[in-house]
């Protein structure tokens, strides 16, 4: 009897080991389960950051591509920078006020640096020559727009660069000022040539072209500086 009873203790005893490491076990598993969990996590984290660097790295990316020294002026608002709030001159203007009647009503207003220009007066406008060296210019004329801006822009440099060499750009800024036109562009042997339309109003015939020629980027930036502060006023 004593060794039928030693015999159930030790079954038992064994039983309870068993049992004992089993739940260990499942207690173990059950602690490591939320640590996988959480390296997932955190695996996720790191490639969300990887993701923000990577978002990071484009904005660097595009900054890099963007035209340096004041060549990334004209239009950089169209259509893919809509939403961007309008960029606006960050000094007052400088040079000798100019006002050119384009209209029954209204004046155009802009600022010239007589020192590095020279100006005439033309049959249907005005042109402003660059004199601080190489030749650069900007014509500013009346324009007949019959069938919109868009269409008129569609082969507008074609004198200068050769027929199909004009292209249209889209909408945007004119400078820094405050007035939105149709951009067009040409190049031919170096020179490029630019041109704007601007339009009174929609369905209005009537509007102002610019059409701008030079060779450098000092050229470039001195014809736009006279857009900088370009508004149009009642009469």
């Amino acid at each position: 009897m004593n060794k039928m009873l030693k015999n159930a203790i030790a079954i038992f005893a064994a039983i309870c080991a068993i049992v004992l490491i089993i739940f260990c076990i499942e207690l173990y598993v059950l602690n490591r389960e939320p640590d996988d969990g959480g390296g997932t996590g955190s695996s996720l984290s790191g490639d969300a950051g990887n993701g923000d660097e990577k978002g990071k790295d484009g904005a660097n990316d595009t900054s890099e591509t963007q035209p340096a020294n004041g060549m990334a002026r004209p239009g950089d608002d169209n259509d893919g920078q809509a939403s961007q709030p309008p960029a606006t001159p960050t000094s007052p203007p400088t040079g000798k006020q100019h006002t050119r009647l384009v209209s029954e009503s209204e004046q155009l207003v802009f600022y010239v640096d007589e020192d590095i220009f020279d100006y005439t007066e033309l049959n249907d406008g005005y042109l402003y020559e660059y004199t601080g060296g190489g030749e650069a210019t900007l014509e500013i004329s009346f324009a007949f727009i019959k069938y919109g801006p868009e269409e008129l822009a569609e082969g507008f440099l074609d004198g200068f660069v050769g027929a199909g060499g004009t292209t249209v750009e889209g909408t945007g800024q004119i400078g820094l000022s405050s007035l939105r036109g149709v951009h067009a562009t040409g190049e031919k042997d170096g020179e490029n040539y630019e041109a704007w339309i601007y339009s009174f109003a929609e369905g209005d015939e009537l509007g102002v072209s610019f059409t701008l020629h030079y060779k450098s980027v000092e050229q470039k930036n001195a014809l736009y500086a006279m857009f900088d502060h370009m508004s149009l006023v009642p009469v």
